[in-house]
């Protein structure tokens, strides 16, 4: 009888410890799928975001006041998906996969790559090129929304991007307007050469000598922007100071161009 109860004990024992067994390896293929699912989320939401990048940075140099504008649609597209329940989630991602079936759809750009994005993107309208870019941050919003891979994965969008986008805008209308000022200064000496005048003026400018106390001034007006300038030159013994500023249309404001940005 003896004989019975440790045969039992052996086979529930058995059964134990390869249920255990079981669940143990069942925990470990799926912390090593949960591991591969987050990789791939990581390797994707990367590609988009690249694919994102590339396709900012050609809507930001084109129009960067237009650009704030697209951002600030793009955090409330954002937050609308994040918002929005499984149906209409299931809705969208269902319209965007048909319009781009592929991870690789998304390469909006899809040129050769040392052919400029300019180039490459010149066959498209602004706002074909604005609609791509909502698209991949509505794609990105709704695999976190939806996705547990995606838990830890970056919201597209964010508010430290949305503050520090102002500040970088104007430093690079800043070093284009600069730009602009030195040509214009430029053109102005060669209208100038072999006349009296301090005033010139046509179609595309006008430069006229502005009082200082100090400096050797001229205030500059751009007739196609209708902006406003100063450049301003100082002598100190041996050396040589220019300055440029916007300013106002009587030039008498001075508002210090940080003009740092490359492109």
């Amino acid at each position: 009888m003896i004989w019975v109860w440790v045969g039992s004990a052996l086979l529930v024992g058995a059964v134990a410890s390869f249920l255990l067994s079981a669940r143990f390896f069942a925990s470990l293929i799926k912390e090593a799928a949960d591991e591969a699912a987050r990789h791939k989320a990581s390797d994707q939401n990367l590609l988009m975001r690249t694919f994102r990048r590339e396709l900012a940075n050609w809507l930001f140099k084109t129009d960067p006041d237009r650009y704030r504008v697209l951002y600030e649609r793009a955090r409330a597209t954002e937050t609308e998906v994040l918002a929005s329940d499984a149906a209409t989630r299931h809705t969208l991602l269902k319209r965007i996969a048909t319009d781009m079936p592929f991870i690789a759809d998304f390469d909006f750009v899809g040129s050769r790559e040392f052919v400029t994005y300019a180039d490459a993107l010149s066959v498209y309208s602004y706002e074909e090129v604005e609609e791509k870019y909502l698209d991949i941050v509505r794609w990105q919003s709704l695999q976190i929304a939806g996705d547990p891979a995606w838990k830890w994965i970056d919201k597209p969008t964010s508010d430290g991007d949305l503050k520090f986008l102002p500040e970088y805008t104007k430093r690079l209308k800043d070093t284009r307007f600069k730009k602009r000022l030195e040509e214009t200064m430029r053109l102005y000496r060669f209208a100038r050469s072999g006349t009296d005048s301090y005033d010139i003026e046509d179609d595309l400018f006008a430069v006229r000598h502005v009082y200082h106390i100090v400096e050797n001034r001229h205030g500059i007006h751009l007739r196609d922007t209708g902006e406003f300038g100063l450049f301003s030159t100082f002598d100190d013994d041996d050396r040589h100071f220019e300055s440029y500023y916007r300013s106002s249309p009587d030039f008498s404001e001075e508002h210090w161009l940080d003009a740092t940005a490359t492109e």
